[in-house]
């Protein structure tokens, strides 16, 4: 599981309404027995709580999804399902929104 990774969410509770979460975590702490991800939404379900710098438009097979940074949470690494991809592409985007969630710049 690598940073940027968006992954399967199997999370049965949420799942429906997050299919997919993105790992935000820097690579030299896989040690640890979980990892800091963000929920990732469809867009058109959540389009009127978007605000730009904070949340990151991601499409996945085809589909408008939204990152949504302000929603962090850290989860057991046993519980984290298939990956996806690699949205490394997106990492200026995550650190930006990440830098305004933290310091407000």
């Amino acid at each position: 599981m690598d940073q940027f990774d968006v992954l399967l969410n199997t999370n049965k509770n949420s799942n429906k309404d997050v299919p997919f979460l993105i790992i935000l975590q820097s690579d030299p702490m896989n040690l640890l027995a979980t990892r800091i991800v963000a929920p990732i939404r469809e867009t058109s379900k959540y389009f009127d709580q978007i605000l730009t710098k904070l949340h990151i438009s991601i499409t996945i097979n085809n589909i408008n999804y939204t990152i949504f940074i302000s929603e962090l949470a850290a989860i057991p690494t046993n519980v984290i399902g298939d990956k996806i991809l690699n949205a490394s592409y997106l990492r200026e985007e995550c650190t930006n929104a990440l830098d305004l969630l933290f310091t407000g710049f």
